[in-house]
């Protein structure tokens, strides 16, 4: 949501700001981010908009047409309910990493770069209000293979948030401009992101490398 994008997006603007030394581009003159008044904070704002439309439409589907989704609520305190609440929370993850990937390497094909993903890489140093500057055509390319899921998997709401949050935190730090290295074995440095849009053709994974 705006309500926490923004201040954790500012709260990597300003880590930028005091941190020169950090820069994934040192051989670069360091962007200046004091001021929120740029074309990715409109975008990303712009964006976060239609992500709440798309979300508030999800949950009207879920209450008037039961069924279609495979959201559930109910939890037992069982092994076996605890059990498959890990594995779906594993399975979505991959499914947005992959479904991210095969999404991103599309964007590259020469027509719907020129006409969609040009407008993401225009940010040649990224900062992390970047993360979501995209056209909204590209923005609902890569939100539908989240929504895909909720009605392809058994999904329990912890399950989906814990993997929101997740994508959300290190998407955010990964376009920062700032070099960070996650603790997590499978996580990439946010050199691996910056890469790609310093290079152009390398790097299109999004949380693993694998793909």
């Amino acid at each position: 949501s705006v309500g926490t994008f923004i201040p954790f997006a500012r709260m990597w603007d300003r880590f930028y700001i005091d941190n020169p030394q950090l820069h994934c581009q040192q051989d670069k003159e360091p962007r200046k981010l004091e001021s929120l008044w740029r074309l990715e904070v409109y975008l990303a704002v712009g964006n976060l908009f239609l992500a709440a439309c798309l979300s508030s439409l999800l949950a009207v589907v879920h209450i008037f047409a039961p069924g279609y989704d495979k959201i559930y609520f109910f939890l037992p305190p069982t092994v076996p309910a605890v059990a498959y609440l890990l594995l779906s929370a594993v399975l979505f993850f991959l499914w947005i990493d992959l479904w991210a990937y095969c999404m991103h390497r599309l964007l590259h094909f020469p027509f719907l770069y020129r006409s969609v993903h040009k407008l993401h890489h225009t940010w040649k140093q990224t900062t992390a209000f970047t993360s979501l500057a995209l056209h909204p055509l590209e923005f609902l390319l890569l939100q539908s293979g989240v929504y895909l899921g909720l009605f392809l998997i058994p999904l329990h709401p912890a399950a989906v948030t814990v993997n929101l949050l997740y994508v959300h935190y290190h998407n955010v730090i990964d376009h920062s401009g700032v070099y960070f290295e996650s603790a997590l074995p499978w996580q990439p440095s946010s050199l691996y992101h910056d890469d790609h849009h310093r290079l152009f053709h390398v790097n299109f994974g999004q949380s693993l490398t694998v793909w």
